[in-house]
């Protein structure tokens, strides 16, 4: 099956991911996407050069993987920061292989946004660094259920359960207590109060 220019153009421009061929003079062509996805319009983007997209100081260097592909290197995934025409940054997984365009080895990038994945894991992250979780042994009391501190101060269980984790305690009587303190009072055997 031969597939005709308006095929092509159609799978080019119809995906939201950002596609765009890349020679060691600049962008030569670039999809819809990768305009909305950047800030650039079409006129613009083949005087613009991929490491400009990149903030100065990005880890991993989007222009080091293209200068290997260039070089005959195998095409690479990878994760990058951009910044768009305004200056906002943002995340794109970048696909990067290299191809023949009127005999010239350029490289064919694929840009997919991720920021809202990517914002996600640094927010999960973040939260990972705030829970407060008990690990080790705790020294507690046989007799009264403080527990000893780092300071060597004993306070009481729910106090120090609250400074060190997110819980909070409410306080009831299980039935063993409910007999041994207030004897009168009689039980189902659910250890409800009737």
């Amino acid at each position: 099956m031969k597939l005709t220019e308006a095929v092509y153009d159609a799978i080019f421009n119809g995906t939201s991911d950002g596609i765009l061929i890349v020679s060691r003079v600049g962008i030569e062509i670039c999809n819809k996407a990768f305009t909305l996805m950047t800030g650039y319009q079409l006129g613009e983007s083949a005087s613009l050069k991929i490491p400009d997209l990149q903030p100065p100081g990005s880890s991993p260097s989007i222009f080091d993987e293209l200068r290997k592909t260039f070089e005959g290197g195998e095409g690479v995934q990878l994760d990058v920061e951009f910044a768009r025409k305004s200056g906002a940054l943002f995340f794109v997984n970048a696909s990067l292989s290299a191809v023949e365009l009127d005999g010239r080895r350029c490289v064919l990038m694929s840009l997919r946004d991720i920021t809202e994945r990517r914002m996600a894991e640094i927010q999960l992250r973040q939260a990972l660094r705030e829970a407060k979780v008990l690990r080790g042994l705790l020294p507690i009391c046989a007799g009264c259920k403080k527990i000893r501190d780092d300071k060597n101060q004993w306070t009481q269980v729910e106090a120090y359960v609250a400074k060190h984790t997110e819980a909070t305690f409410t306080h009831g009587m299980c039935p063993d207590c409910i007999k041994k303190y207030y004897p009168d009072i009689e039980m189902d055997a659910s250890g409800n109060v009737v």
